[in-house]
Parts: structure tokens; sequence; C-alpha cells
């Protein structure tokens, strides 16, 4: 079992990764040095999420909760235009 000051959920992933995949150990502990990977690392996946998001078309989140208001307010307005 590893020794860290880590949260216990990363902690038990380095015990699984080394227990199982002891190859691997060193590259975890470079890329988790903490409770979280570090600024820079999150900020490129960011940054690539946000690439590949654009190529297939998807949107941020920002963009799903607009969408969804601006489809609650058609279905609003095509309701009213229903003939009685």
């Amino acid at each position: 079992m590893l020794q860290s000051k880590q949260s216990p959920r990363l902690r038990a992933t380095l015990d699984f990764v080394s227990d199982e995949y002891p190859e691997l150990l060193p590259r975890y502990k470079r890329a988790y040095p903490g409770a979280y990977a570090p600024l820079d690392y999150r900020e490129k996946l960011d940054q690539r999420i946000q690439r590949i998001r654009k190529q297939y078309g998807f949107g941020g989140h920002g963009e799903r909760r607009r969408d969804a208001s601006q489809a609650r307010e058609s279905r609003a307005i095509a309701q009213l235009m229903l003939p009685l």
C-alpha cells in the first residue's frame, strides 16, 4: 500500500495501479501529484475537448442550456397557436 497525503480516492487508484500495473505507476504519480491533475494538464485537456466538440458539432454546457430554453420557448409559442 502506498503512503501519501492524497485524497482517499486517488490513493485507492494508485494502490490499484501499483498492485496490478506497477510499470504504469510512475506515470500516474507524475500525472496526479495531488488530488487533481496539474492545472496546465487540465487546461490542455480542456482545449483538446473544446476542439473535438467543435469538430463534431457539440456545444459546450452553456450552449446546451441556451438551446433547451429556446426549445421550451418554441414549444410554448406553438402551443399558444393551436386552434381551439
